[in-house]
């Protein structure tokens, strides 16, 4: 049987169909990934497990904490991948917290962890909370937070910050901030705890003529956090309102200063002065209201030049006595 002869037209159109499906199909082949190219492609892990840890936090930084307050010790950590984070007291190599736990007997001691999302800001000058997060704390609507995603690398950051509560003398010293990567990588922290102090300006003793003025100023020295409030004391009472004995008190918390006036001094107002500070030791000065003594008298806690105030008479028997006496 003789096969059927097709026309040249239709050979030629059969050849251009057949050719152009043939193009298709191998572009569509080369698009596909191997399935060495899919296993080369599986072997390489996510950017960030290769990256190395970093410390946000400068190595050797210096806190300084007052005595009484709450020290916080920072520690931001980036590319922690699975690694934990622990706090140890290089003093004594004393562990003191892994990861959100503490193995310290101390409960004062305490880590804190804050995710990029729960950034805090504080007014530094006053120790106000101004937010967390996206949450404003402050009174004031002017302040609030925004966070801009600018990169995916920013959510890699994490703060391990160490608190140590009601901070003593004994806390200063070099604080290990550790991440269990391969080896494991630390900076060091260096805590300074001062005691604060109130200064009242001018001499211990002070003294006036009546009728003069009075001015106290008290001033909180080598405090890191303002003072919830001044208290002045004359003697044993507190005399902050006692407006209507002539009394007033002005007190700048930011400004860590206070002042006591008094715009005519009189006998009742001699005593003892002391300026206390919710956050810092007291100080005191005692004033002297002069009424007809003589100041040098006094300065000298009546001794020292009254021999000078001696009358005529006590003058003439003291020199019979020495002239007898060298006789």
């Amino acid at each position: 049987m003789e096969l059927a002869r097709w026309p040249p037209s239709l050979c030629i159109t059969f050849l251009i169909c057949l050719r152009i499906l043939t193009g298709i199909l191998a572009q569509e082949t080369e698009g596909e990934p191997t399935d060495d190219q899919n296993d080369l492609t599986a072997s390489f892990p996510p950017l960030e497990e290769h990256a190395p840890v970093h410390f946000a936090t400068e190595n050797s930084t210096v806190v300084t904490s007052q005595t009484g307050s709450t020290a916080l010790v920072p520690c931001v950590v980036n590319n922690i991948g699975d690694g934990m984070v622990s706090w140890i007291r290089r003093k004594d190599y004393h562990l003191l917290t892994v990861g959100l736990t503490t193995y310290s007997s101390d409960e004062r001691f305490q880590a804190i962890h804050l995710q990029h999302s729960e950034v805090s800001w504080i007014r530094r000058k006053d120790y106000h909370l101004l937010t967390v997060g996206l949450t404003t704390y402050s009174s004031d609507e002017r302040f609030q937070a925004i966070h801009l995603q600018h990169s995916e690398m920013l959510s890699f950051f994490q703060d391990w910050t160490l608190q140590i509560k009601y901070v003593q003398k004994r806390d200063a010293g070099l604080y290990e901030c550790q991440v269990s990567s391969h080896p494991p990588t630390s900076i060091f922290i260096e805590l300074n705890v001062v005691e604060a102090r109130a200064e009242i300006s001018g001499p211990a003793e002070k003294y006036l003529k009546p009728g003069s003025g009075l001015r106290l100023q008290c001033t909180v020295l080598q405090s890191t956090e303002a003072p919830a409030y001044v208290f002045w004391y004359h003697n044993n009472r507190m005399i902050n309102y006692d407006v209507d004995r002539g009394i007033n008190v002005t007190t700048e918390l930011l400004a860590k200063t206070s002042t006591l006036t008094i715009t005519s001094a009189a006998t009742r107002h001699s005593g003892n002065y002391s300026c206390v500070p919710s956050n810092a030791q007291p100080a005191s000065t005692y004033v002297h209201i002069l009424n007809g003594e003589n100041p040098a008298a006094m300065q000298h806690g009546g001794r020292g030049l009254s021999w000078l105030q001696c009358s005529p008479s006590s003058w003439l028997l003291m020199i019979s006595i020495a002239t007898i006496a060298i006789s």
